[in-house]
């Protein structure tokens, strides 16, 4: 293959620190990523200020290094103002792009920001032709792609669509599609869609035959795939690793940029970055969604290279058998025997003592004798010093306050057209056909049915329950469509559509362009909804409503209350949705060393871990309605359709109290 006939993707890097952007840019990247305060999806990175960034910046453009911001979080109301004060600054900055998961963010810097170009992060679940093009007719320049889709998808994507595309190429996977995780929310409110993931994936979890860390993924590699992502004209292509030391950012990037300018290098490239310090690799799904040893569930998936357990300790020394001899200056990361990762250390001395090094360590430490030890960094490859870097670049002046911020907050919430006074609503939802004659036994609104292709195609079929439910049934989509699924769903569509099915609920911001003109789609609470932002995004868009944030809480919900908002009022949680089934059996009761509990259920090619107790707040409808919240969803998804269960649940709505064994999930600890 002549090389030079194919445009190199931009290489894209991260930047957890000052140190690893300069290691990207000495390794040869094309431009870097970057958070800033607190609404980036990395927050226990270290993250910059835009004082920093007043000298980053022009030092990047000096070398003609591009720089993109990460805001890829879900905003809350209180802080729009905030938001405002911050992407001014980023325009004064004249920073390349911002990257957002938020659609109100997205609305806020297209109306007001107009010549600040952004990018839809991985966190919107842009992974088909349909998503790339809505993300297009928002205004997004970029789009991230799922790492979930196929090599056959990405292609596909790239053929219907002109606005440029983004991938992963190197690092750390989540188990769950990114942006559709509640795992680390449910358990202790930290928000993954918030920048505060407590790796949940990466846990020990027990079944009734085994136990392992069944949800923890190998590190990502795409090297092999390098020459086919320039081949069709892929614009960037991602390193993750944004907590991720300077040292493993210039080895990957260095990696890569050797590979991008020379593919036949890939062999060797490929034993280097092995070598990176990170897990095991895989390629994910690239090849096929078929793919296999994604997760390897008998051992713990930490980064680094795994030494081995630590026979014993005295007080600031552990020893342990290893071959891989350290030296002072060298980084470990210590497991317990649960498996949680714990802190990085810094070795200070080794000796050999017979068959065991004995290890000291600079700081006190909680290890125990059983622990695994793996190698995060090595004292011995560090490259450069980059913290002694000093800039000979004039920093770019800027105002940090934008005086109308508020004014701009108020005016969003003023121009959403607020309908005159609506009777509440009473929305079901349910994705087996067995609910249907149960659910005849009580009055309320509207039915949401929901699931996969076999689902809709019974559902087809049942021509007496369509004919009884049609002028209040709701047909969802399911969150994840495969680019070569949508033919199928614009067939279904149109075959319910003639039947004269006229609502929708889409599960992603982009399904609006599959429903016929003129019939009413709602979001669902997939299509995150916690600011006045969002809501006259998707109003613009000519939704009829929205649910609100699973995950959200009380004290952001009572400043954001519309009529056409739906809260989901009982429920089980999806804390994982994924296409990797897990090391787990799909039916099977887990827990974790908490005893939080939970059980997989597959549907159509996804595979969900739902939180075995429901949020639950029908004791709570009465504050609600004093907020204007009363349009409620009752989610029967992946109950068993019972009788007994559905009078139960029916039984404490109507008097307005709380079910046993559930949860209220962020409703009053808050949504952090």
């Amino acid at each position: 293959m002549n090389q030079s006939k194919y445009k190199k993707p931009e290489l894209l890097a991260p930047a957890g620190s000052a140190e690893a952007f300069h290691a990207a840019i000495e390794a040869g990247a094309d431009a870097v990523y970057l958070g800033v305060g607190e609404l980036n999806a990395r927050l226990r990175a270290k993250n910059f200020t835009t004082q920093t960034l007043s000298y980053l910046v022009a030092h990047a453009h000096q070398k003609n290094i591009k720089v993109y911001i990460t805001l890829n979080t879900i905003v809350k109301q209180g802080e729009l103002p905030g938001i405002f004060d911050l992407l001014y600054q980023l325009s004064q900055l004249q920073v390349d792009a911002v990257i957002v998961q938020d659609l109100g963010l997205a609305y806020i810097i297209r109306t007001y920001f107009p010549k600040l170009p952004f990018h839809a992060s991985t966190q919107m679940v842009v992974h088909n032709q349909i998503g790339a093009e809505a993300a297009k007719n928002i205004g997004f320049s970029r789009v991230i792609l799922s790492r979930e889709t196929t090599m056959a998808e990405i292609q596909q994507i790239k053929e219907h669509t002109d606005i440029e595309l983004e991938v992963f190429i190197h690092g750390a996977l989540c188990y769950s599609i990114s942006g559709l995780c509640l795992a680390s929310s449910y358990i202790g409110g930290w928000s993954g869609n918030r920048g505060r993931c407590t790796q949940v994936c990466r846990r020990k979890f027990s079944g009734n035959y085994d136990n392992g860390f069944y949800f923890s993924p190998k590190d990502f590699s795409a090297a092999d795939y390098i020459k086919n992502f320039s081949q069709i004209g892929i614009a960037s292509v991602k390193i993750e690793g944004r907590m991720k030391s300077a040292e493993y950012v210039y080895s990957a990037v260095k990696s890569y940029r050797t590979l991008l300018d020379d593919f036949k290098q890939l062999d060797q490239i490929k034993v280097d970055l092995e070598n990176d310090m990170g897990r095991e690799k895989t390629p994910f799904l690239l090849d096929s969604v078929d793919q296999k040893n994604i997760i390897v569930s008998n051992r713990p998936s930490g980064t680094g290279t795994l030494m081995g357990k630590v026979n014993q300790v005295k007080q600031n020394q552990i020893l342990l058998s290893a071959k891989i001899v350290l030296e002072s200056g060298d980084k470990i990361r210590v497991h317990d025997q649960k498996g949680t990762e714990g802190i990085a250390l810094v070795v200070d001395d080794c000796q050999i003592s017979g068959q065991q090094q004995v290890i000291t360590l600079k700081k006190d430490h909680p290890v125990k004798a059983g622990d695994q030890v793996f190698l995060i960094s090595r004292k011995k490859v560090k490259n450069k010093d980059w913290s002694k870097i000093k800039l000979d670049v004039k920093p770019v002046n800027f105002q940090k306050k934008l005086t109308k911020a508020g004014a701009l907050t108020a005016k969003i919430k003023k121009s959403i057209l607020l309908p005159e006074k609506q009777a509440s609503r009473l929305y079901y939802r349910i994705n087996q056909l067995e609910w249907l004659n149960i659910l005849k036994t009580v009055e309320f609104d509207y039915l949401i049915f929901t699931g996969g292709k076999d689902d809709f195609d019974q559902l087809l079929q049942s021509r007496k329950q369509l004919q009884y439910w049609k002028n209040r049934l709701i047909i969802e989509l399911p969150p994840f469509i495969p680019n070569g699924d949508i033919p199928y769903f614009q067939d279904i569509i149109e075959k319910f559509h003639n039947i004269r099915i006229q609502h929708w609920m889409a599960s992603h911001f982009s399904q609006k362009l599959l429903f016929p003109t003129g019939d009413q789609v709602w979001g669902s609470s997939s299509i995150w909804t916690a600011n006045y932002a969002t809501q006259k995004q998707l109003f613009d868009l000519d939704y009829a409503g929205f649910c609100y944030s699973l995950e959200d809480d009380i004290l952001n919900l009572k400043i954001i209350p519309h009529p056409k908002g739906i809260l989901t009022v009982f429920g089980l949680i999806p804390l994982f949705i994924s296409r990797v089934k897990p090391d787990s059996k799909v039916g099977e009761s887990l827990w974790d060393s908490k005893d939080y509990q939970f059980v997989v259920k597959q549907k159509e090619g996804l595979y969900y871990l739902l939180g075995e107790k429901p949020a639950c707040l029908f004791h709570r409808q009465d504050k609600l309605g004093s907020l204007g919240i009363s349009n409620y969803l009752i989610d029967l998804s992946f109950y068993h359709p019972s009788r007994k269960l559905f009078k139960s649940i029916t039984y404490h709505f109507q008097n307005k109290q709380k079910t046993s064994d559930s949860i209220l999930f962020n409703h009053k600890a808050g949504f952090k």
